[in-house]
């Protein structure tokens, strides 16, 4: 391993795994929200208007990841007490 080379200590798995996590990161929907609400704010004009055109696009970028959350929880919650109930 050469002094200089600061990942020779890895493999080239381990490299790609965590080339493939970052990859999921930047792809996941918060990561995309977020940049997509950054957009809305620097293209807002108007600060007042703009801070409402900005949190409108971010709930309504959101709201899908928060419907599918509210339904694994309610979904999660039904197969608990459907345990329960069988005990």
């Amino acid at each position: 391993m050469k002094t200089n080379d600061l990942y020779g200590f890895m493999s080239t798995s381990a490299l790609e795994s965590l080339r493939r996590i970052q990859e999921q990161f930047n792809n996941s929907a918060l990561t995309i929200t977020m940049k997509e609400l950054q957009q809305t704010i620097d293209a807002v004009k108007i600060p007042a208007d703009g801070i409402t055109a900005a949190l409108q696009t971010f709930h309504d970028s959101t709201a899908p990841f928060t419907a599918a959350v509210q339904h694994t929880n309610g979904s999660t919650k039904f197969l608990v007490l459907k345990k329960m109930m069988e005990l």
